[in-house]
């Protein structure tokens, strides 16, 4: 793993995807070596305000990534959002990293992701690292988001990997694809003790997710998770 660094970075393209998550593109001063799933703890101006982690949605590149992509969700007490939202392109901010573990391991299973939310950032970046690898890696993803609107990059993870399941679990009546939780999908999961798993989202999300797998015998040692 690469060593932690300080950057100063540069707002180069900034847009909300749905009402409430905030994307972004920074141009670094100089590349960043990390390992798609890695993080960054972007600083904040505002006083009493602490750096905040931010998962790279983008592979990384062989000698270093120029630019990194985030996103993140609004909520009523966040500042991140509005904060970057507020400031013209090209402003800078600063940053450091990569930090984090929520890496691809080297194995022989194929792969099971389950995202909720902005918990698809860093699985993201693991499916384009894979796919810029050629690596025909066997990958599923389970994707779940509550709205219709809260649909994000399902264009792209449709096109990466033909076993994608996007579900709802408050859809509206014109919504044709899968509903309800991710769990409920889990439960009907054939052979599941053949995948390695990659769990990220909110903490509900992840522990409920675990705990199934766990009692229908995947071991501990093949389920891994960030907590957004």
């Amino acid at each position: 793993m690469s060593t932690p660094e300080k950057y100063t970075a540069t707002i180069k393209e900034k847009r909300w995807l749905t009402s409430d998550v905030f994307f972004v593109t920074l141009e670094l001063d100089r590349p960043m070596q990390f390992k798609a799933g890695q993080f960054v703890m972007l600083d904040l101006p505002q006083p009493g305000e602490r750096p905040r982690p931010f998962s790279m949605a983008n592979a990384p590149k062989k000698n270093g990534s120029g630019t990194i992509e985030i996103c993140m969700k609004r909520y009523e007490t966040s500042v991140t959002a509005p904060y970057l939202d507020s400031l013209p392109s090209n402003s800078s901010v600063t940053l450091r990293g990569p930090f984090g573990f929520f890496t691809l391991r080297d194995s022989p299973r194929p792969v099971f992701f389950v995202a909720t939310g902005v918990g698809i950032a860093p699985i993201l970046g693991m499916m384009r690292d894979e796919q810029n690898k050629k690596t025909n890696r066997d990958m599923q993803l389970l994707f779940g988001v509550r709205y219709d609107t809260d649909c994000i990059f399902m264009d792209e993870l449709a096109a990466t990997l033909p076993h994608c399941t996007m579900t709802l679990s408050q859809p509206s009546d014109a919504w044709k694809g899968a509903r309800g939780r991710v769990t409920e999908h889990l439960n009907a999961l054939e052979r599941p003790e053949q995948f390695d798993f990659y769990l990220c989202g909110n903490p509900d999300m992840v522990k409920e997710t675990r705990d199934l797998l766990l009692s229908r015998n995947v071991s501990a040692e093949r389920v891994y998770f960030e907590i957004f």
